[in-house]
């Protein structure tokens, strides 16, 4: 609908109470003749410029959905004439600047949707007008200060939430007497302080919190035994907080509901019994960096419905217990056991149909887990003493992306089916004690950002396919056996940030297109090869270049006067200049590079 359409339109129609647009680009002033006007859909058109003042005029307004547009600017003043609107969703919009204070005239407004867009500075202390509020939604903006203390006085709210917004200070005290909250969501704000009070008078209500989301703040103190009193819990996140203390079995006592618990990154310890049988049996359960040890805990034996796992930096020691293998069957489990002390071979796991698994930097000892491979996204089994060779079922893992099996002891040689996994972004098999060539069928379409073979003993030539990948961004093949010229297809990996083939035995001249074709590099390590010749000044083209390591080699000549280009090397500061890395113990020559 163009402006002339629009000006017909509501010259015509100021006895409309219900008007549904669409295709409309421009709010006018003419808006506000429409006085008459109960209900306004404007969702979902392409809506651009200001609210316009005139939007005050319309005072039998009821319900307003301008949500899913690209107005812009602040909301006007005269928004607070609509005395009478309980619906308002202006949700993924360009709204900006701070709300008006006239907001609270609003005393009918049941449901406000402000989420997505770049509303700014505090929230009005009138908001503790809106006594029939019952949802607030103003996630995705740049709210910052505390929340109003009048927030304790939202008695109709059922909903509230308002993450990833710079809010801050403590939570208002009152805020507990919100009896008919089921849903608070104030994750990933800066708010500070403890729970205690809002805990405690949420505890004793009749009616019960549902969602308690406070994850990633800068909350303090204990976590209150009476949150094990919220019976009708369902998902309680409070993690990436500062929260300490020791966690009981009176923390859970009535949480017969709880479905998703998080309580990762707080310096928490958990301390029940060997037979404490949790009330609750939840789908996800995380509790990264909290210390649930010394061995693996038995209570998770019957979290029979389990699909996402962390216990990760859990201070867990010992093996997995053998009724871990058999505990579930959910699709699309997620495991994080990483960063204990965990030994032993590993139960089998064939049972779980993984998404993501990640056994990290433990002990475990055997070969690498049989696993149903069929939607396996990303494996990290790094830094254990996994040994033999990769199991062939890998090759049905088609929609892999991450598979990390470093510092280990592998063997045996890369299996070919690794150039069919045309989704895998980052393959990381460096030092273990792998060997024979490299094989000759990768694709340069496929995904591959970042492939690290480093200390192993591969031998041969680089293949061709391997380093023209067009998405590579770092190889890594140190410390190796290579050997012969730098492939010409290199040139191809215009997007290679990282390059190390340091500690091998490729020979021949360091080629001119180097320094032409990868203009993307910041590290480039050729270290302690059998590269001769003089050197490239055609390397100072790579402006982005930081680290540039020639040492070891067999290089002639003398440096370059262009090397004196390297500016992303040097940091100025007043009186001081800083080199980050420049290695060369290689020229019968040297003059300054930097002057």
């Amino acid at each position: 609908m163009n402006p002339a359409m629009s000006s017909s339109l509501i010259s015509d129609s100021t006895l409309l109470m219900s008007l549904i647009i669409f295709s409309c680009h421009q709010l006018s002033e003419g808006i506000g003749r429409l006085q008459k006007l109960v209900e306004f859909h404007l969702s979902n058109n392409q809506i651009q410029g200001l609210m316009p003042a005139s939007i005050g005029d319309l005072r039998n307004l009821q319900y307003l959905d301008l949500s899913q547009n690209m107005i812009s600017g602040a909301i006007p003043e005269s928004f607070g004439n609509l005395t009478v609107l309980q619906h308002f969703n202006g949700a993924e919009n360009y709204v900006s600047g701070k709300l008006p204070e006239t907001i609270g005239n609003l005393v009918h407004l049941q449901d406000l949707d402000l989420s997505q867009n770049a509303i700014s500075g505090k929230l009005p202390e009138s908001f503790g007008n809106l006594s029939q509020l019952q949802y607030l939604s103003m996630q995705g903006n740049g709210i910052t200060g505390g929340l109003p203390e009048h927030v304790g006085k939202l008695s109709s709210l059922l909903e509230l939430d308002l993450c990833n917004n710079n809010i801050n200070r403590t939570l208002p005290k009152g805020m507990g007497n919100l009896c008919k909250l089921r849903t608070l969501d104030l994750t990933s704000n800066m708010i500070s302080g403890g729970i205690d009070d809002l805990v405690d008078g949420l505890s004793i209500c009749n009616k019960g919190l549902e969602t308690l989301n406070l994850g990633n703040n800068k909350l303090n103190g204990t976590v209150p035994e009476n949150i094990g009193k919220l019976f009708e819990m369902i998902k309680l996140n409070l993690s990436s907080n500062s929260l300490m203390g020791v966690l009981t079995e009176s923390h859970f006592a009535s949480l017969v509901s709880l479905q998703f618990l998080d309580l990762s990154y707080n310096s928490l310890q958990l301390n029940v019994s060997e037979n404490w049988k949790p009330p609750f049996e939840c789908l996800v359960i995380r509790m990264c960096s909290i210390k649930v040890g010394p061995v693996f805990p038995t209570w998770i034996k019957t979290q029979t419905g389990l699909s996402d796992l962390c216990l990760s930096d859990a201070g867990i020691s010992g093996n997995i217990p053998a009724w871990f293998g058999y505990l579930s069957s959910s699709f699309g489990y997620v495991l994080n056991l990483s960063n204990n002390n965990m030994e032993g071979r590993l139960p089998t796991l064939k049972n779980y149909t993984f998404h993501r698994i990640d056994l990290s930097s433990n002990r475990f000892e055997g070969p690498l887990p049989e696993l149903d491979p069929s939607f396996l996204l990303v494996i990290y089994l790094n830094n254990n003493s996994f040994s033999g060779s990769i199991p062939s079922y890998f090759a049905n893992a088609t929609y892999i992306q991450v598979f990390s099996v470093s510092v280990n002891h592998i063997n045996g040689s890369i299996p070919s089916f690794f150039c069919n996994l045309t989704t895998l972004k980052l393959l990381d098999i460096s030092n273990n004690d792998m060997s024979g060539g490299l094989p000759n069928c990768w694709n340069s379409a496929s995904a591959l950002e970042i492939i690290n073979l480093s200390d192993n003993n591969f031998i041969g030539k680089i293949p061709n396919g391997l380093v023209s990948l067009t998405n590579l961004r770092s190889l890594h093949l140190r410390n190796n056996d290579f050997s012969g010229d730098l492939p010409l297809s290199l040139k191809m990996a215009k997007k290679l940030v990282t390059l190390d083939i340091s500690k091998n035995k490729l020979s021949g001249s360091i080629p001119i297109w180097i320094g032409e074709n990868l203009s993307s590099l910041i590290v480039l390590c050729l270290r302690s090869n059998l590269f001769h010749g003089i050197i490239p000044a055609q390397l100072a083209k790579l402006s982005s270049l930081q680290i540039l390591d020639l040492a070891q080699n067999n290089l002639s000549g003398c440096i370059p006067h262009s090397f004196g280009d390297f500016k992303a090397m040097v940091v100025t500061k007043p009186h001081s200049m800083v080199v980050f890395v420049l290695y060369f113990e290689c020229c019968r020559t040297f003059f300054p590079l930097f002057q």
